[in-house]
């Protein structure tokens, strides 16, 4: 037999091979409920979860943040919500809108009520490593602080730098 007729032979054989493969199923996601596996450490169920429960610890979250940082914030992601009783345990990533736009990485503790979700027992930000000595941002100024007649270089400061360089 020819090289082409042993090409040929093995084409033949790789499609017949993957025509004969069972089709693999695709489970499409329902929208009544998000199905969520709690922390291991309270139980090995799943949980399920709303959409209207999980918008609703979004909302007590970003409310509970707001006022503890004094900026408008917006939840841009949902990583992870468990539930353990009467508790629902939520990590978000919130971006602040005023100034300068930033992530927060939030996890948050809400108390279940009769109803779902009632009020925000708890939150934690994100746990900021440092190097050494440089130490983590935590004064927030205004532009108008920043840019004052005191601050700006004036053109013979400028000058006088590069004429000693």
């Amino acid at each position: 037999m020819s090289s082409r007729t042993l090409l040929l032979l093995a084409l033949v054989a790789i499609v017949v091979y993957f025509l004969m493969m069972p089709p693999t199923k695709i489970q499409e996601p329902t929208a009544e409920y998000f199905t969520v596996t709690p922390d291991p450490e309270y139980s090995n169920t799943v949980t399920v979860v709303t959409p209207d429960e999980i918008s609703s610890i979004i909302s007590l979250t970003q409310d509970a943040l707001s006022k503890q940082i004094k900026q408008c914030t917006y939840c841009i992601e949902t990583t992870h919500v468990s539930l353990s009783g009467n508790t629902y345990t939520g990590a978000f990533l919130f971006m602040v809108l005023t100034g300068y736009p930033y992530g927060i990485s939030v996890i948050s503790t809400v108390q279940k009520g009769p109803n779902g979700p009632e009020s925000v027992s708890s939150i934690q930000l994100q746990n900021q490593n440092t190097i050494d000595d440089i130490d983590s941002f935590d004064q927030f100024t205004s532009a108008s602080e920043i840019q004052t007649e005191d601050t700006l270089p004036h053109l013979a400061d400028l000058q006088s730098a590069l004429n000693n360089s």
